[in-house]
């Protein structure tokens, strides 16, 4: 089917081939933590995954909650998430 062949292409071109599209946009708020608790169950969780490394900004893991975001970085939260903040 060609939602399989899509879904193939996909993880291909992301997870081997390592040519990440960050094709999901999300708002930029004012630090890392609140524009990552936008993806999570809680503030806390996403305070968790950044103090344990699991969240990269513009490809360089970031462990401190209180850094600035902007529009036009690119955010990577754990092994699956990309997205693009606008």
């Amino acid at each position: 089917s060609l939602k399989a062949k899509e879904a193939k292409k996909y993880f291909e071109n992301t997870f081997q081939k390592k040519q990440i599209n960050y094709q999901d946009k999300l708002t930029a708020k004012t630090n890392l933590l609140e524009t990552v608790a936008q993806l999570t169950a809680s503030r806390s969780q996403a305070k968790r995954l950044i103090k344990a490394g699991a969240v990269k900004l513009n490809g360089q893991p970031d462990k401190n909650p209180e850094t600035a975001t902007k529009a036009g970085d690119k955010l990577k939260v754990g092994k699956k998430t990309f997205v693009s903040l606008i």
